[in-house]
C-alpha cells in the first residue's frame, strides 16, 4: 500500500479490513490447513513484484510451490498478469512457465505414488474422465455458456454460491470489481477455481479454499482504491466497514462463543483421549479417526483412517467411538481391524485403540 503510495488513512482502513475479513478468520474455528500460507506467500510475491526484486520473488515462488501442487496456478496468474499488464515479457513468462513445469511434475509424482490430483472437484467440466484437468480446460474453451452456467449452480440448487459471493466481495465494498483496466480481470481468475466446481466445500467461506483468491482480491482492492472517485470510494468503505462488522458478529463472535463452549463443555474428555494417546509408544505407526491426528502427529508414519482405505499395515489404529460403529461391507469397523489380527488394547466410552498382533 505504501508502494501505491495510498493515504495513511487508507492504509489503516484497508489493514483493519484485511484483519476482519471473513474468508480469513472464519475458517480458523475449522482444521489446521497447507492452504492456509497461501495468502501470506502470495502478497509477498506481489510485494516483490512491485518491487521488482526477482531473487525473493523466485525463493517465494519455490515456497508458494511447496504448500501444495494446484499452488502453482496462483503463481501462473500472476506470471499473465506480469505479462499483460506490466508488459514484463521476461519474469512473467518464466513466471507461468515454471509453474506449468511444477504442476506437471508435481501431477506426475502424485499419480505414481499417491492418488493422483483431485480433479473430481471439477467433474462437472470433465465429459471424458481420462483427459482430467485437460478436460475441464476443453469444456471452458469449447462451451463458455455451459462454463457461465456452472458459476451459478449447486449440486443442491441453493444459494451457497451466491452467498459465497457476498461473503467474499461484500466485505471490500465490491471495490475489487470496480476494473477500469481490462488487465486487471487477470487477476480475478483464481476466483474461478472457487465457482466453477460442484464441491460444496469450495465455495464455503469456513473452509480453507479461499486463502489464494483472498491475496488477489486485496491486492485489486489497492490497485483500484485510487483509481475510483472520491464519493464512491467512501461509499464503498463505508458498505465495507458496516457489513465487515456485522459479518464479524455474525461468523467470528459467534464460532468463537461456540467454540469456547463446545470445548470447556468437552474438556474431560479431551483430557481422558489425550492420556490414552499418550499409551502408544512414539516409535509406532499409527492409524487413526481425523479428530486423533493432530495429536498423535509427532510421530514418522502417520495415517488419517478415512483414507487409509482400510488397510492394515499399522501398528496401532485409534477409533473414536462413533467412527468405530461405522460399516465396512458387513461389518463395523471395530469388527473389521478385529477380524484383521488386532486386539483391543485400551478403550474409554469415546476412544479405542487397537494393536497389532
Amino acid at each position: 500500500m505504501k508502494e501505491k503510495k495510498l493515504s495513511n488513512n487508507l492504509i489503516l482502513i484497508i489493514g483493519l479490513l484485511y484483519c476482519v475479513f471473513p474468508a480469513l478468520y472464519a475458517v480458523s474455528y475449522y482444521d489446521f490447513h497447507e492452504n492456509c500460507f497461501l495468502t501470506f506467500i502470495i502478497l509477498f510475491l506481489i510485494y516483490f513484484m512491485e518491487k521488482k526484486k526477482y531473487i525473493p520473488f523466485y525463493i517465494f515462488l519455490i515456497l508458494l510451490f511447496s504448500v501444495k501442487e494446484d499452488a502453482a496456478f496462483y503463481s501462473f496468474i500472476l506470471g499473465l498478469f506480469m505479462i499483460f499488464n506490466r508488459k514484463n515479457y521476461i519474469h512473467g513468462s518464466l513466471t507461468s512457465v515454471l509453474s506449468v513445469i511444477y504442476f506437471v511434475i508435481a501431477v506426475m509424482i502424485l499419480n505414481e505414488i499417491g492418488s493422483g490430483a483431485m480433479y473430481n472437484r471439477f467433474e462437472n467440466l470433465i465429459y471424458n474422465e481420462s483427459d482430467g484437468l485437460i478436460g475441464a480446460i476443453k469444456t471452458i474453451l469449447n462451451n463458455p455458456g455451459y462454463a457461465f452456467e456452472q458459476m451459478f449452480i449447486t449440486k443442491d440448487n441453493l444459494g451457497d454460491k451466491l452467498l459465497y459471493f457476498i461473503n467474499l466481495f461484500l466485505p471490500l465494498g465490491f471495490i475489487p470489481l470496480i476494473i477500469k483496466k481490462p488487465s486487471y480481470l487477470i487477476l480475478l481468475i483464481p476466483c474461478l477455481l472457487n465457482f466453477l466446481t460442484l464441491y460444496k466445500y469450495q465455495y464455503d467461506i469456513k473452509f480453507q479454499y479461499s486463502f489464494g483468491i483472498t491475496a488477489f482480491l486485496f491486492y485489486l482492492l489497492v490497485l483500484n482504491i485510487d483509481t475510483i472517485s472520491i464519493d464512491v470510494k467512501e461509499k464503498a468503505l463505508v458498505v465495507s466497514f458496516a457489513s465487515s462488522f456485522i459479518l464479524f458478529l455474525g461468523f467470528g463472535v459467534l464460532f468463537f462463543v461456540e467454540n469456547a463452549n463446545y470445548y470447556f463443555s468437552y474438556s474431560e474428555v479431551w483430557k481422558s483421549n489425550n492420556q490414552a494417546l499418550k499409551l502408544i509408544p512414539k516409535d509406532a505407526s499409527v492409524c487413526a479417526t481425523n479428530e486423533f491426528c493432530p495429536h498423535l502427529s509427532n510421530r514418522k508414519v502417520l495415517y488419517e483412517e478415512f483414507y487409509h482405505n482400510n488397510k492394515t499395515d499399522t501398528d496401532y489404529v485409534v477409533l473414536s467411538i462413533p467412527t468405530s460403529e461405522e460399516l465396512i461391507g458387513s461389518q463395523t469397523k471395530l469388527e473389521y481391524y478385529l477380524d484383521n489380527e488386532y486386539t483391543e488394547f485400551y478403550s474409554t466410552e469415546n476412544i479405542i485403540i487397537l494393536k497389532h498382533s
